[in-house]
């Protein structure tokens, strides 16, 4: 079987899942190709099949959008839309074939910059349109309508009427039914001029309570959406309040856990210690909650061998009172941590330690007998 994967350099950094899943393919199993920018020959196919026209008549307007475009498939579709509405491309009076001067076009004055260009047509829509799509534009490329009314605190009739113009406009994509829709953001670039729709200080302003809104939402949010958000509201400046902590720290550990499934425990790592920072000394009020985030911090700590843990998760662990099996899934993480990191001495003291603490006593050297015999004794002790 093949499996076919596409993105794009600035979407797939070394912490992504993709990343971490390509690394550990073995060698010849992966092959790489790079598509290069459009050529003049792919923006005058581009403009044959959008406006049915001859390869010869369309060859002046696909000179502007490449040069305008520098061959990004996305721009140059964004720039026959602008000249279109600018009334440079439009249909003869018959309404059978589309027409332009040459001598127009070639003194029109477009920006360059796509991110203005994407501006100045964002800037356009309704208001409540714009707020929207910089609201989603903060959750994600890819926005189900529940979290993003959950979001923005309207009904999904609201949000789904707000977002048609839009929808028109080809700003974003819509995907789904009814009970599950959801719109895609068209390009990254589009993302980007959405986000920049609200200021750096608003965004900061109202982080705590767009992460309060996405949180209480539930399921209905993605874990990382959530997450991520959490994490930009306890970055924000302003110490989080006390009635944050236990449910923002509930929405870090489900991401934590499926950030490790995922492949990624460095992300996984980061979402627990801000998890345990927001919940601090909190065992005798949440002792489930903190005991259930330290495992999974001691979890992620085993494989992330780059850096040390803040806090130490595995030496926080043992410090609390678990009952024999809890702990010895514990010195089992600490043992697993050591040999990753070459400590085969600090193992081999552990799985000692270990051993002592389920009832069974193994010098430093022991001989073949002893070793038998206490492997039969552990066997029993835990099967009891």
């Amino acid at each position: 079987p093949m499996l076919i994967l596409a993105w794009r350099d600035d979407e797939v950094g070394p912490e992504h899942p993709l990343a971490a899943m390509l690394s550990r393919l073995p060698d010849g199993a992966l092959r790489l190709l790079r598509v290069p920018p459009l050529t003049r020959r792919d923006v005058t196919a581009f403009v044959v099949d959008s406006l049915r026209c001859s390869p010869e008549r369309a060859d002046s307007l696909a000179g502007v959008l490449i040069d305008k475009s520098a061959g990004n498939a996305y721009f140059a579709s964004q720039l026959l839309l602008i000249l279109h509405e600018r009334g440079l491309v439009t249909l003869d009076s018959a309404g059978t074939a589309w027409t332009w001067n040459d001598a127009d076009l070639a003194t029109v004055e477009i920006s360059p910059n796509v991110a203005l260009v994407l501006a100045e047509r964002l800037a356009t829509l309704p208001e409540v349109t714009r707020r929207l799509l910089a609201l989603a534009a903060q959750v994600g490329k890819h926005v189900s309508i529940r979290a993003l009314a959950a979001a923005a605190d309207l009904t999904v009739e609201a949000v789904m009427e707000a977002l048609a113009p839009a929808l028109t406009a080809g700003h974003i994509r819509g995907s789904g039914d009814a009970a599950d829709a959801a719109v895609a953001f068209a390009h990254p670039r589009v993302q980007r001029a959405a986000l920049d729709l609200r200021a750096e200080s608003t965004r900061r302003r109202e982080a705590r309570g767009f992460a309060r809104r996405l949180v209480a939402a539930g399921d209905v949010v993605d874990p990382f959406v959530a997450a991520d958000r959490c994490v930009e509201a306890a970055a924000a400046g302003e110490p989080l309040e006390e009635v944050d902590a236990i449910p923002f720290a509930r929405v870090l550990l489900r991401a934590a856990r499926a950030a490790r499934l995922a492949g990624a425990p460095a992300t996984s790592l980061s979402y627990v210690e801000l998890a345990a920072a927001l919940l601090g000394e909190a065992w005798a009020r949440e002792p489930e909650l903190l005991g259930s985030l330290y495992l999974e911090g001691a979890r992620a700590s085993v494989i992330v061998v780059e850096r040390a843990p803040k806090p130490d998760f595995i030496t926080r662990l043992l410090e609390e009172p678990l009952d024999p099996d809890a702990r010895a899934v514990v010195r089992s993480l600490q043992i697993d941590r050591h040999l990753a990191r070459w400590e085969n001495e600090a193992a081999l003291d552990t799985t000692i330690l270990a051993l002592a603490e389920l009832g069974c006593h193994l010098p430093r050297h022991p001989g073949a007998v002893r070793v038998a015999k206490v492997l039969l004794d552990t066997t029993w002790s835990l099967w009891r």
